[in-house]
């Protein structure tokens, strides 16, 4: 698993990840110099917006990448209320394109791979998980205290302390009883 994550590439993919010797990173590198940052393409900002005052800075830092020298275009931020609606939605129609190929296996696989989208955006993560987290309440967020006792305590912050050991009045340490 190591050696699979030395090799992992990450975002778009461009000859500016070539080896530094390699002709066609000189090329980009060269095109790069001439035209600027982005040349190859947009720079993308994708975000959680869990309450307004996400909307507003996410709004903001927009604003400020308008006003950067050398930025051309900076589109308006696209909400969506439902990401994992969205989500769904593409992975099926992407897997059900499959089905208009002329080979069965592929269209096997993406009949296959639709449902169990489908299922899964319906079935388990519109319902099932909904309705058991109601049923189950606060216990949802527990940790066990025998996981508590073996879990490293993590300062998040530079500054911060980290959690004294052990649960605090009968608590667990996400808050749950």
């Amino acid at each position: 698993m190591r050696a699979c994550a030395y090799g992992l590439r990450l975002g778009n993919s461009d000859a500016g990840t070539d080896p530094a010797g390699s002709t066609t990173h000189q090329a980009y590198a060269a095109l790069a110099q001439g035209f600027g940052p982005g040349f190859n393409g947009p720079l993308e900002l994708a975000g959680h917006a869990g309450s307004p005052a996400d909307v507003t800075a996410f709004n903001h830092l927009l604003a400020t990448a308008a006003h950067t020298p050398g930025a051309l275009s900076v589109t308006p931020a696209a909400t969506s209320p439902n990401g994992n609606a969205a989500a769904a939605s593409i992975m099926i129609l992407v897997f059900g394109s499959f089905l208009l190929g002329g080979q069965r296996v592929l269209q096997e696989f993406g009949f296959g791979l639709g449902f169990a989208v489908l299922v899964d955006a319906l079935v388990i993560r519109g319902l099932l998980v909904p309705a058991l987290m109601h049923l189950i309440g606060p216990a949802n967020w527990a940790l066990p205290g025998w996981l508590d006792r073996i879990l490293p305590r993590v300062a998040v912050e530079a500054g911060e302390q980290a959690p004294a050991a052990g649960p605090e009045d009968g608590m667990d340490r996400v808050g749950a009883r």
